[in-house]
């Protein structure tokens, strides 16, 4: 100042008398003293004032200014949305608010519609500014849970909430400080009554003003409007393609239930064009009478409950009635008034015959469509119960087709299957209504004939039903002849359950096929205990191998010419623990029927093959062994395999084994049976026909057998020196074998007579008692016989 010489426009601040600061303008020049000093004359002027007139101008411009970019802001803001999804518009609308506040965070919150909680947030998005500038400790520790008590004091309040690090007194704030943020405006969207959004921004440099606040209410109630306006006509377009597209026949109607619009699916499920739907009820669909509509009759429930749906019946404008599946809901206006109805119903006539259909199937055999085990045990439930009240009678016939197994694997299964078609209807058709015919599986058949007063009648019906099925049918221009065995159990002295009745009458049945086939028989208490013999024994046989309780016998086979034992048939025993000595005839029947047969059989092939190799290093190394083969063997398809591995394990060579099987085992399949015999005798053993003489052989089926030996069945060698007819029948036998290149034996040799008349015919191989009995292998010292005298 001294060197110019002047003071121009210095501003000091000056204490007034009263304590004020004023604000001054010094104005002034400096003159130099004589003395060589500086000495001035100043004007000071108090311009506090103009200074205050001053700031509230430029105040009052910069909110015109923010005003005027505010209010261009949310003219652009709709024009924006135009063009942008609805995520990328959030984020524009949220770098405005920012620009116009200054802020350089923000971020918007939804709140759930349903609102459960006071602060239940749907989602949280921050804007790209923040995501891209503020600390990863703002965004995650900030998320919809920790924004949770923020959001809840602004909906409480419905009003701005203000958050300055340093001044405010809101409990979050230490924690929103931690996250990062130092200030804070947070602005609830409030409709009718409800909190649906928060805008935020924060962290601006200097506090946020009430024009901070006011333009982040517009800006949060714009994006809102916007957002939520986009969203309903979303849904409307939505719900409006759902309406034309939707496959359920839908009419909305006013609140006197009379139609207003109805979609393109009413007209195609009944039938009604639009324009003769509209102005009438929904009572033009209804088949049922007014006071039995189930529609009708809910409608207080739905006025209560807003909604109702069930299954009723309708019908279509050519009068064809269907079932459908309605729904009827009521639509309220915001006092809670109803406006419309909409109703929509979907034709179920093919789920219904879809239902229908797996309730047949659940409930009867596919194949005879007769009912199966599962409405069969109902339907005996329901005639025991009746029974019960009446003190009548019920009776349960279990019917098998005897050797129904045969046709089936003789002819194939299609002709098995038509057979028992034909049956089904047979029996379906000599029944009379109120009695139920039921397949259990395979040849089994259920009758059952309730209200029986006269025990009697049962077996009239049994006998009809042995004469209705044993007739023939024709299938395939082939006539089949099928008997039934039938057993009968009566309620209640056989039995007073479904189990209990089913068993009995399973016992009796199998006793008709014991009493020769083609009979009924009625269950006794005698043929219980045989059953529980039976399933006594097949339990034990189950574990008999394991505990080694099986043992070989063996009965000689001789040369009648000079007494040596050429062979040994292999004939197996039981020793159980408890029943001692069982006969084969006891346990054999049970072990083929239920499969045990196999390792029963594999066992003595084994043990038989062993004892040969035995007597063969013992020096009888031309010693023949015959193993009897059963039928579930023979089915085996690794039959050939086993044989040969048994053979390798001995060490025996095949032509030492002799397999036999029965004329009637062969003759079941005799195609199969040649194609197994010639694979038997590739691997070197030899093959033995059993029991020949008693089936139904045919001689050139026989050509065909790879045999090499025929042994005559001891019911013929029994009176073969009374009766000329048996004698016939083994010089016939001899001759035969002959003829073909075979050896033959006969078995059953009990006196000298028998054995003159086979040697003098020329059949010298003999088994039977006149040599031995079966014996257990160590009992064998000799193996030659002294021949009686002149044999």
């Amino acid at each position: 100042f001294v060197s110019n010489g002047q003071i121009d426009d210095l501003l000091l601040d000056f204490q007034h008398q009263d304590g004020r600061t004023i604000r001054v303008q010094l104005n002034g020049r400096i003159h130099q003293t004589p003395q060589g000093g500086a000495r001035t004359n100043c004007i000071l002027t108090d311009i506090s004032e103009r200074q205050r007139r001053d700031e509230a101008r430029r105040r009052s411009a910069a909110l015109l200014h923010h005003q005027a970019e505010r209010a261009l802001a949310m003219l652009e803001l709709p024009k924006a949305a135009e063009q942008m999804e609805e995520s990328t518009f959030i984020q524009h609308g949220l770098a405005v608010v920012e620009q116009l506040t200054g802020s350089p965070v923000s971020f918007l919150c939804f709140v759930d519609a349903d609102q459960q909680s006071v602060a239940s947030i749907a989602s949280v998005c921050w804007s790209r500014g923040t995501q891209r500038s503020a600390s990863r400790a703002l965004t995650e520790q900030l998320s919809a849970s920790r924004l949770a008590a923020l959001a809840a004091a602004a909906l409480r309040q419905r009003s701005a909430l203000l958050f300055d690090a340093e001044q405010t007194g809101f409990t979050s704030a230490r924690r929103l400080a931690l996250a990062g943020l130092e200030r804070l405006i947070g602005v609830p969207v409030v409709e009718s009554g409800q909190g649906r959004m928060l805008l935020g921004v924060a962290n601006k440099a200097q506090p946020y003003s009430e024009s901070d606040i006011e333009t982040t209410r517009l800006i949060g109630q714009d994006i809102w409007r916007i957002v939520n306006q986009r969203r309903a006509e979303q849904a409307q377009r939505l719900a409006a393609t759902v309406f034309s597209a939707s496959t359920s026949a839908i009419c909305i109607t006013d609140a006197d239930e009379r139609i207003v619009s109805a979609n393109p699916a009413l007209t195609t499920i009944t039938g009604y064009a639009q324009g003769e739907v509209i102005g009438e009820t929904p009572r033009l669909f209804s088949a049922a009478q007014q006071s039995d509509d189930p529609a009708r009759e809910s409608w207080a429930r739905i006025a209560a409950h807003g909604v109702w749906q069930g299954e009723v019946r309708q019908r279509r404008k050519n009068g064809e009635i269907f079932p459908a599946w309605l729904t009827v809901t009521a639509v309220k206006n915001a006092d809670a008034r109803v406006t419309h109805y909409t109703g929509s119903f979907d034709d179920i006539s093919e789920r219904k015959q879809s239902e229908a259909h797996i309730h047949f199937l659940a409930h009867h055999d596919a194949l005879t469509r007769l009912p199966n085990r599962l409405l069969l045990e109902d339907r005996i439930r329901r005639a025991l119960a009746k029974s019960r009240r009446d003190g009548t009678h019920t009776a349960v016939l279990f019917l098998d087709l005897d050797r129904f197994k045969l046709i089936n694997d003789t002819l194939g299964h299609d002709t098995g299957d038509q057979l028992l078609t034909r049956v089904a209807e047979r029996l379906s058709k000599v029944l009379r209504e109120t009695e139920t015919v039921a397949r259990l599986g395979g040849d089994e058949f259920i009758i059952v004939i309730p209200d029986v007063a006269d025990v009697e009648s049962v077996g009239r019906v049994a006998q009809k039903v042995l004469a209705v099925v044993a007739e023939p049918e024709l299938i395939d221009k082939r006539p089949l002849h099928v008997t039934p065995s039938i057993g009968i159990s009566i309620y209640p002295q056989d039995g007073v359950d479904v189990h209990s009745l089913l068993r009995s009458a399973d016992t009796a049945m199998y006793h008709a096929k014991e009493r020769g086939r083609n009979n009924f028989q009625f269950f006794t208490q005698d043929m219980n205990q045989a059953v529980l013999e039976r399933v006594s024994i097949e339990n034990d046989l189950r574990i008999a191998i394991a505990r080694g309780e099986f043992e070989l016998f063996y009965q000689p086979q001789v040369d009648s010419r000079s007494g040596e034992i050429t062979g040994m048939e292999a004939l197996i025993r039981w020793h159980h623990p408890q029943r001692g000595l069982v006969a084969p005839n006891r346990f054999i029947p049970i072990a083929e029927e239920t499969g045990l047969i196999v390792p029963i059989g594999e066992w003595v092939l084994r043990e038989a093959c062993r004892q040969a190799k035995r007597w063969h290093d013992a020096g009888q190394s031309s010693l023949r062994i015959s193993v009897n083969l059963s039928a579930r063997q023979l089915q085996q398809g690794d039959l050939c395999e086993q044989i040969a591995a048994i053979l390798a394990a001995s060490n025996l060579q095949p032509l030492t084994l002799e397999l036999e099987l029965t004329e009637s085992l062969l003759m079941d399949d005799p195609l199969t049976a040649v194609k197994l015999l010639h694979a038997l005798a590739a691997l070197g053993v030899r093959i033995a026909i059993d029991d020949f003489g008693t089936g139904y052989s045919s001689l050139a089926y026989l050509k065909r057998f790879p045999v090499s030996r025929l042994k005559i069945d001891r019911s013929f060698v029994r009176d073969l020196t009374t009766d000329a007819n048996d004698a016939a029948i083994v010089h016939a036998v001899v001759a035969m074998a002959k003829s073909l290149n075979m050896e033959v034996i006969a078995e059953g040799v009990e006196t000298v007579e028998q054995l003159r008349f086979l040697a003098a015919h020329g059949c010298f191989a003999v088994q039977g008692f006149l040599f031995s009995r079966p014996l257990p292998a160590t009992e064998f010292t000799s193996f030659r016989f002294s021949l009686p005298p002149g044999g």
